[in-house]
């Protein structure tokens, strides 16, 4: 066969154009540098494409004039009835807001599905964008995601009968806007609110509520109340000023909480009532906000201790900011003042900053006696660092958990302690690597010989970058943050 045969190019244009209906847009129109053959092709696959991506790869080395241009005469080739998802990555300003209407009427007109209106950031005059009001009739709607806009419906306005997935950022919402759509979207099971300005007093409630999934990433709410029997997974970052309430969540299995940077603000979250509300859950995440709040009821709210999680099967703690030596001891606090017998999988992520000081409260350092781990099976420490705190931590874990299987220590990316980077460094401030195993094998020996409630029990010591993380948390800390949605055009 002639090498030089172009066998893909004889096909007959049909085929060709349901080739490239499968691409990318961006790579679909590329082809039209390949021969003349090619020249057009993409023009007439595009014109009946389902999947219309404007968004940031697209944007990609274009001015805001060549974005809009080319945007433009895209559409304009456009001639099926029906898209099924419509992508836009753009900073509009003043001057395109004529632009945007139209290419937003235009996914509506096409009954578009799934709708993801990424604005980047405000127009000039700090204004979020107003959303044209035919988009409020739109139930074609399956997903929407938006950032950067004035979501005020009118007064028309019945819902989104089909849409299941609702994720705002940074967008204009009132209380009673989000009740009205929580009331008038018959299907919504997601439900993402990340840094929206306007919203106070959020109810997340409703007598029909099918509601599954909740992520809030809030700044200036002061109330939260769920009411959601469908509830199963609910992930929360930020700061609550007076309550946090979960009613008839019966249904709920995970729950993410982090008030991390808003521990000690005025009043206090109050975890205990937090945490008896989902006293069901089976997964949990928190912040060090949580073991310190229930640690310091010790001394001031004794009578709500002890705090029952009966059903939890894995728990990850998360310690940020700045790790001082009580923020270790809040741990001890939380197994001393907390019921979970049937906890398997314990995760423990040490990467705020350390600082080894002891603070002038320093009473909830003491390692509970009567404590015992009787199904934990799995423990990982993310961000260890090999100081005389932690070691405490590690041998309260050994000395009480009974079936403990795994205990997986993953350094901090800046070694265990100043002792070990002395040990390896030479006089010209070189590191040997041989040397650095042969520390950390000392240390891993060490570990070896302290007693253990378990005799099977291993124990495994990995560098920060070498770790295969096979075991994981259910929860990242990081997933639950929407992507950044700056650009530059």
């Amino acid at each position: 066969m002639d090498k030089s045969c172009d066998r893909i190019s004889d096909l007959p244009d049909g085929i060709l154009d349901s080739i490239l209906s499968l691409l990318p847009l961006k790579y679909s129109i590329r082809t039209s540098i390949l021969s003349k053959r090619w020249t057009n092709l993409w023009k007439s696959s595009f014109s009946y494409a389902t999947d219309l991506d404007f968004s940031k790869d697209f944007a990609k080395a274009q001015t805001r004039d060549q974005f809009v241009s080319t945007v433009n005469r895209y559409i304009q080739l456009h001639t099926n009835n029906t898209i099924d998802e419509f992508r836009l990555y753009f900073h509009p300003g003043e001057d395109y807001k004529n632009e945007l209407k139209k290419w937003i009427e235009f996914a509506i007109q096409k009954e578009v599905k799934n709708l993801s209106l990424v604005f980047c950031q405000g127009i000039p005059d700090g204004e979020a964008y107003r959303m044209p009001d035919v988009f409020f009739g739109c139930n074609s709607l399956i997903s929407l995601r938006a950032s950067h806009i004035e979501f005020n419906p009118t007064t028309e306005f019945n819902g989104f009968s089909s849409l299941v997935t609702l994720q705002l950022n940074e967008v204009n919402i009132t209380d009673d806007t989000l009740e009205k759509i929580l009331s008038s979207c018959p299907v919504l099971i997601n439900l993402y609110l990340r840094s929206c300005f306007g919203l106070g007093s959020i109810k997340i409630s409703g007598p029909d509520l099918r509601l599954e999934s909740l992520s809030l990433m809030l700044i200036d709410a002061y109330e939260v109340d769920i009411f959601a029997p469908n509830l199963r997974s609910v992930h929360f970052y930020g700061d609550i000023l007076y309550g946090y309430s979960f009613r008839n969540v019966a249904s709920l299995v995970d729950v993410f909480l982090s008030a991390d940077g808003y521990e000690f603000t005025e009043p206090e979250h109050d975890f205990i009532q937090i945490l008896s509300g989902v006293s069901h859950v089976k997964i949990l995440t928190m912040c060090t906000g949580a073991p310190m709040n229930i640690t310091t009821a010790e001394e001031y709210r004794p009578e709500e201790l002890p705090v029952f999680l009966p059903n939890l099967l894995e728990l990850q703690i998360l310690i940020g900011g700045q790790i001082g030596e009580e923020y270790l001891g809040y741990i001890f606090g939380f197994f001393k003042h907390t019921v979970c017998p049937c906890l398997m999988r314990l995760f423990i992520d040490l990467s705020g900053s350390y600082v080894p000081i002891i603070r002038p409260y320093t009473s909830e350092a003491e390692v509970p006696s009567d404590c015992t781990f009787s199904d934990l099976r799995i423990v990982k420490i993310s961000y260890y660092r090999g100081s005389d705190s932690e070691k405490k931590l590690l041998k309260f874990i050994l000395d009480n958990a009974i079936l403990l299987e795994t205990l997986i220590l993953v350094a901090a990316p800046d070694s265990f302690t100043d002792t070990v980077i002395n040990n390896i460094e030479d006089g010209s401030g070189a590191f040997h690597s041989g040397t650095y195993k042969k520390t950390r094998s000392l240390l891993h020996d060490e570990m070896l010989r302290w007693p253990k409630a378990s005799k099977d029990a291993q124990i495994l010591l990995f560098e920060h970058s070498e770790f295969d993380s096979t075991i994981r948390p259910f929860h990242t800390h990081t997933e639950y943050y929407l992507e950044n949605t700056c650009c530059d055009l």
